[in-house]
């Protein structure tokens, strides 16, 4: 008699362990479905006839951390607030670059860039460039070519007095139409 319960009993804890390793499996598979951990978290940002190259790890064009310094260390490559885009495309739509300050408190007067398009270079202050309909400023505006590399360097002025906290943009190529 003791044999036979020692085995209903060893059958019954089997039995428990299998019960609760199928409730464990269902309760992960749909933990991980519900949350999209399993998908690709790569945000493509596609436009008609425009492509660009982002060799970034985010998914963003973004440039971090601007620091103050003078102009002509600004528009060196020795300026780490730097962001290299090549734009390729086959028809002669016309795009613009729109900068959006994300978490800045610096006024855009202090705020200076420099962008090389391979055959131009523009030099200005975020402040004397047009904004855009959603609150963004157009830095520069062409026609698609076949190839466009453009090299853009963002600083902060040294006739800014305070000090600078985390400040970041990010920069969109929108095609106009």
């Amino acid at each position: 008699m003791a044999k036979k319960k020692k085995k209903k009993n060893k059958k019954t804890h089997h039995y428990i362990r299998t019960l609760c390793m199928i409730v464990l499996v269902l309760v992960l598979a749909y933990f991980i479905f519900s949350h999209d951990l399993l998908s690709p978290h790569l945000n493509e940002l596609t436009t008609s006839y425009i492509s660009f190259n982002n060799s970034y790890s985010t998914d963003m064009l973004k440039i971090n951390n601007i620091q103050k310094m003078k102009d002509e260390k600004g528009a060196s490559t020795k300026n780490k607030g730097k962001l290299t885009i090549k734009i390729t495309g086959s028809n002669k739509n016309k795009y613009e670059l729109v900068v959006y300050p994300i978490s800045n408190e610096v006024n855009p007067e202090y705020v200076k860039f420099s962008l090389n398009d391979g055959k131009n270079t523009i030099n200005n202050k975020l402040s004397e460039m047009p904004t855009s309909k959603d609150g963004g400023i157009i830095i520069y505006t062409n026609n698609i070519n076949k190839d466009n590399n453009i090299t853009l360097n963002m600083w902060i002025s040294t006739e800014y007095n305070d000090k600078i906290k985390n400040n970041s943009y990010e920069v969109k190529i929108l095609e106009k139409v």
